[in-house]
């Protein structure tokens, strides 16, 4: 297990992280075992339900949404300057640069190869999400609270990850290509090949079992069209014609498109016949609706300052609730040097994901270990790694954690991984904030076995 040693330099609870790898936590020193097996609250035991430090309660929302972490800025120069000036984590020793980043980093009884490759893989889908508009329809309070909801007026930069992408390729054109042949189904004139781990794609052939084909039709079915929700109830409204967004029939989230459908195709005369459509999830109050997902743009693969500007420019709204703060967008390419390569991460996080659950659901509440990978005030992707401390529960295995993995404006959205847990084979949890009482960071409201 991890050990603990008291801050002396400090009046804060915190304690001091030695500066090795593996070594940057930041436990509370007051929060001590109160099983009576262990002395100290991390012991190598089962947490109590009734601990009073690492509990698991209800959700309570008016103990949350204290501080958004959204980076708001002006100009793209301006994203640096607030990472030099931070003050929630001056210098962001606790940050680990994804390039550097090492088998050493993770805490010694966690140097496992699969969990570093999971790290890793989530890092390449992971993506800096930039939004130039701030829809009138945002709430004012955060639903079943009287906190003010975030409300925006200029550019701001938050975080996502990819999750799911899908090859298309229109019917004819497939057809039409030497050697190919179609096994499966196909729909409204569209091959659509689903995510990679279920279709396969080899010399030509497109090939799909009936139980896989059953298992992901059946999936699909689970997910609630469009259902954006102020308090759980009510839909968010998509804009009308009074604001400078007018709703058309390509806002439609669900729309099935025979040809790609990125702002350069849809300018074009002939535009790609192939083309990679994914699923990136975020916070809701980083992308609120359809008016503001019209002003958003996917920045990919910026691990350090002169990596190559790599753009999703087209993305839509499929589901956003305020009362949960998970945001689901669908975005599109046809750039052959980022669809397949996409296609390659998602397949490697899947796999890997799975060995890792099983390895870690037995000790996920005795080791906590939690990691994200983010945009720290829009600039390049880091790892941060710690330990959840409470999680609170809302029926029908719905969880928020709090953890003291480190984030920091531009952080909001980026995905937050407690090993061990999941939900659809994965988690969905999405960093939401800092608490104002504890100080701590906490999640949206995930589906969390």
């Amino acid at each position: 297990m991890f050990t603990l040693k008291p801050n002396e330099d400090s009046k804060d609870t915190r304690l001091k992280s030695s500066g090795q790898p593996g070594d940057r936590w930041g436990f509370r020193q007051d929060q001590l075992c109160n099983t009576g097996q262990s002395q100290t609250c991390n012991g190598n035991i089962e947490c109590q339900p009734t601990c009073s430090n690492s509990r698991t309660s209800r959700i309570d929302d008016d103990q949350f949404y204290g501080n958004h972490e959204t980076q708001e800025f002006k100009e793209e120069a301006d994203l640096h300057r607030h990472y030099a000036n931070c003050t929630k984590n001056p210098g962001h020793k606790e940050f680990i640069n994804i390039d550097k980043f090492t088998l050493n980093h993770l805490p010694a009884n966690h140097r496992d190869q699969d969990l570093y490759d999971l790290i890793k893989a989530m890092a390449g889908l992971t993506v800096r999400v930039n939004l130039e508009k701030t829809s009138p329809n945002r709430p004012e309070f955060w639903p079943n609270t009287t906190k003010p909801y975030p409300f925006f007026k200029g550019s701001r930069s938050g975080t996502g990850m990819i999750w799911n992408v899908e090859k298309r390729i229109d019917e004819e054109y497939f057809d039409s290509l030497p050697g190919n042949r179609r096994i499966g189904t196909l729909r409204d004139g569209l091959l659509n090949m689903f995510d990679v781990h279920t279709f396969k794609q080899t010399n030509g052939q497109v090939k799909v079992s009936d139980e896989d084909y059953e298992s992901v039709t059946d999936d699909d079915e689970d997910y609630e069209p469009a259902a954006n929700e102020y308090d759980g109830n009510e839909p968010v409204p998509h804009g009308d014609e009074d604001n400078d967004h007018v709703m058309n029939d390509d806002d439609d989230p669900n729309k099935e498109y025979t040809v790609c459908w990125c702002n350069k195709c849809q300018r074009s005369q002939s535009p790609s016949r192939v083309w990679w459509e994914l699923e990136t999830y975020t916070a809701t109050h980083v992308v609120f609706d359809a008016i503001e997902a019209s002003g958003t743009s996917l920045k990919l693969f910026y691990d350090r300052d002169e990596s190559p500007k790599v753009i999703i420019d087209k993305v839509k709204v499929v589901d956003a609730k305020p009362d949960t703060d998970l945001c689901r967008l669908r975005g599109v390419t046809c750039d052959e040097n980022v669809g397949p390569k996409l296609l390659e991460l998602w397949q490697e996080y899947y796999d890997v994901w799975e060995r890792v659950f099983d390895k870690y659901d037995k000790t996920r509440n005795v080791d906590r270990l939690t990691f994200i990978v983010s945009h720290p005030h829009g600039c390049p992707k880091q790892v941060s790694i710690g330990q959840w401390k409470e999680k609170q529960e809302n029926g029908r295995q719905r969880k928020r954690f709090t953890y003291t993995t480190c984030t920091c404006p531009g952080s909001s959205g980026a995905f937050v991984h407690c090993v061990g847990f999941g939900g659809w084979w994965a988690n969905q949890l999405v960093h939401t904030g800092c608490t104002e009482q504890s100080g701590f960071n906490y999640s949206g409201i995930g589906d969390v076995v």
